[in-house]
């Protein structure tokens, strides 16, 4: 376990934060992020705030039912297949789902957590999608890939996705890059357009590395202004869906999408979304 990562993914562990002290869990949660940036720490992370009786959240716990979950040894919290078969056959989902739906042995949840949820085969998403349209009560399954694209869209669109920011130290120097769009937001939608401008003809890797510090940007401006933002809280979710926009726009260039259109698109509904004066400092 290493708790480093966790605390490195601060925006991610605040919303499941938020979640479990309100108690409105999602049946399913999709950990989307590269190797080094800790998916796994957190879903564990996740299972140890749902059951430690101390109440600790996302910090380390010597307690009894922590450290059985860190051993794998708890009743109410099981691991999927082995992350290093090919794929993940209906058998073997069937089995995750039926052990789900048994009423929890000791807590007050059960947690499914699988490791490289993208190797399910179609067969084994179908049966699995049946599973999140009708979810067992108490039970969070945490599905864990690098991609969302990876998986049925059925089942994202099932899914509440925490998707985590880079930790493999590249992005420190280039999010800087995108200051000057953040400043031009208070201009209205024509200055953005012009700040997209330079990005139309940008080689598409360089172009997908200035989205990567484009969104590591936007993750900093909604942890320093979520609480000063009208509404508090409530403005949380206009972040978010500005933030699955720009994710939405770099799967679609990576799918060599028209680059042109699909920035103009962007602009286009980042316009409508973001508040219309944002601190930059």
């Amino acid at each position: 376990m290493n708790w480093d990562k966790v605390k490195a993914q601060e925006f991610a562990t605040r919303i499941l934060k938020t979640h479990r002290e309100r108690e409105r869990l999602a049946a399913a949660y999709l950990f989307t992020g590269n190797k080094e940036s800790g998916k796994e720490d957190l879903a564990l992370g996740f299972a140890l705030a749902l059951f430690c009786p101390q109440k600790k959240q996302f910090e380390a716990c010597d307690c009894s039912i922590c450290k059985r979950i860190l051993e794998r040894n708890h009743p109410d919290v099981r691991w999927g297949p082995d992350p290093l078969v090919r794929s993940i056959k209906i058998e073997e989902v069937r089995e995750l789902v039926n052990w789900a739906w048994l009423k929890p042995y000791e807590g007050a949840w059960k947690v499914v957590i699988v490791e490289g949820a993208d190797r399910v085969t179609l067969e084994a998403a179908n049966a699995f999608l049946k599973t999140l349209e009708e979810p067992p009560g108490r039970t969070v399954f945490c599905l864990l890939c690098e991609s969302k694209a990876q998986m049925l869209e059925t089942i994202q669109s099932r899914s509440f996705e925490i998707r985590l920011r880079p930790l493999d130290g590249d992005q420190e120097e280039e999010k800087h890059d995108f200051r000057e769009i953040l400043l031009s937001m208070s201009s209205g939608l024509g200055a953005w357009e012009q700040s997209f401008d330079k990005c139309q003809t940008m080689p598409r890797e360089e172009l997908k590395k200035y989205f990567d510090a484009f969104m590591e940007y936007l993750r900093d401006r909604i942890e320093s202004q979520a609480e000063a933002l009208p509404g508090g809280q409530e403005a949380i979710p206009a972040w978010l869906e500005a933030l699955d926009k720009v994710y939405e726009c770099k799967d679609a260039l990576n799918a060599n999408a028209n680059q042109k259109l699909t920035l103009s698109r962007l602009t286009m509904q980042l316009g409508k979304i973001l508040p219309t004066q944002v601190s930059v400092t």
